[in-house]
């Protein structure tokens, strides 16, 4: 019975996602309206699961966590949310691509593809055992570095993309599963748990080197993933040359997999060495990539270097430990995936035309006369980048705010002053995208856009509900963060 509570969501999942897979092989042929039935049998699994999943957290107390499989699975109240989350996410993205989908992309096999990444994720959350987490990392990875030639008629773009994920995505499993052999090594055991417990009571001075080394090869492992500096090389490569759906995939759901991944890695083995090497990188992550989107002009590049320094705030608001910080931690990525759907939404409902070219939208000269085209779209993408650049009063106001405040509760004054002065200069490269929107017109007279006429009311619901969850931030948040504190406790 606790197993088939703890797994009730991930038999379910997989049981519907093998009919959907039956049903495909079926239907494909035989329908004039396959991708319609595609997306109304998909949004049938996700609203299943759903529906389980309310069911599963009703049934948890807050104070309860429940293990399955001798302790290799858990799962309580604060999972299930994020298992929530995530399916909501994946909702909107699958809706979004079947509006927006272009000739050549066979919609069945990349839903079909990112039902198994999701289950990945899924096991992921849940794994309290090192080699279930290398599986659960793997099983998500591999279905990522196909993603991006998915389309029938691949550009040398999207190839050369999913081979650098491919390579340097192969280096972070390795460092990750030669971390894991030196610490069951020495250890004798794979279970997160028992290995806390070698770091308990003063421990630390005693351990072995190659103990140490195996957790550094994890965490390294980790960041190599989420491209932190100086593992970063290959991100702007990879957002710049996918399609921009899939960059709309890689950029949210397998994100929030691996920073809670590596929040709970860093909880565990909270120790003073790996604290001061999250805080130094999370610092050079947040000045590198400030300082490099000051001079991009592609917007997928500049968006990924501006990933990189979101990560690096959460990396340092991951070292400064209060009773809060976890909490500020998932407000801050909670509301940089709406910030990030919002984006993502908004750049898919339009192309660019320029001459007989027809495109998404590449670089920043590419957002002249937004304003021009459409007045919500421009004001909705405006209060988006405004809020990643963190003015008050709007949703990344206040993502920032809670690491900010831990600083000075902790009496790191001097890091509460970086902070402040690298969120300052990256107002400067956000309000160089408003120019280009609103005053930029002029100069750009042979750029048009062509918006998309199928869908794009369900495109403009989602584009204004999610600006809503952003301006109405003030007004939830005291109590978003409380109930994420109950949550978490």
């Amino acid at each position: 019975m606790i197993i088939l509570l703890c797994l009730h969501l991930e038999i379910v999942l997989l049981f519907l996602v093998l009919a959907f897979f039956i049903f495909g092989i079926i239907r494909k042929n035989k329908s004039n309206n396959f991708d319609l039935e595609v997306l109304n049998f998909a949004l049938f699994i996700i609203i299943t699961m759903l529906y389980f999943s309310f069911s599963i957290y009703s049934e948890i107390g807050y104070s309860l966590i429940i293990e399955c499989l001798d302790g290799d699975l858990y799962i309580s109240k604060f999972i299930i949310l994020i298992k929530m989350f995530i399916l909501c996410i994946f909702g909107i993205f699958i809706l979004v691509f079947y509006f927006v989908k272009d000739a050549g992309y066979p919609y069945f096999e990349l839903i079909l593809l990112t039902f198994i990444s999701i289950f990945g994720s899924f096991i992921l959350l849940m794994a309290n055992n090192l080699m279930l987490i290398y599986v659960g990392i793997e099983l998500q990875s591999l279905i990522l570095y196909v993603l991006p030639i998915i389309p029938l008629a691949s550009g040398n773009w999207f190839k050369e993309a999913s081979f650098k994920y491919f390579i340097f995505g192969v280096i972070a499993s390795s460092l990750i599963l030669l971390g894991v052999s030196f610490v069951y090594g020495f250890c004798g055991t794979l279970k997160i748990y028992q290995l806390a417990s070698f770091f308990a009571f003063d421990k630390f001075l005693n351990l072995e080197f190659r103990f140490l080394i195996g957790i550094l090869f994890i965490f390294l492992g980790i960041l190599f993933k989420l491209g932190i500096v100086p593992f970063h090389f290959w991100i702007a490569d990879v957002y710049q040359g996918s399609p921009l759906t899939i960059t709309f995939f890689f950029a949210t759901i397998p994100k929030i997999v691996l920073v809670l991944l590596f929040l709970k890695f860093f909880n565990i083995f909270f120790i003073s060495f790996f604290c001061n090497l999250v805080l130094f990188l999370g610092l050079i992550s947040i000045i590198y990539g400030t300082i490099i989107a000051l001079y991009e002009v592609k917007l997928m590049r500049l968006f990924a270097f501006a990933s990189i320094s979101h990560i690096g705030f959460i990396l340092v608001g991951m070292t400064q430990a209060s009773v809060g910080s976890i909490s500020n931690i998932i407000f801050y990525l909670f509301m940089y995936m709406v910030l990030v759907l919002t984006f993502f939404c908004i750049l898919l409902s339009l192309r660019v035309s320029k001459g007989h070219k027809v495109f998404y939208i590449e670089t920043l000269t590419d957002l002249c006369n937004i304003w021009k085209f459409d007045k919500v779209l421009a004001i909705c993408l405006t209060l988006n980048i405004l809020s990643m650049a963190g003015l008050p009063p709007l949703g990344g106001f206040f993502m920032k705010y809670g690491i900010f405040l831990n600083c000075i509760l902790q009496h790191n004054y001097i890091l509460f002053l970086f902070l402040l002065f690298f969120s300052i200069i990256n107002i400067v490269f956000y309000i160089r995208l408003i120019r280009f929107i609103y005053f930029e017109a002029e100069n750009k007279k042979d750029i048009k856009f062509i918006k998309y006429e199928k869908g794009s009311s369900l495109l403009y619901f989602l584009i204004i509900i999610l600006s809503l969850l952003n301006i109405l931030c003030c007004f939830y948040y005291p109590f978003f963060f409380s109930f994420l504190n109950l949550v978490l406790s």
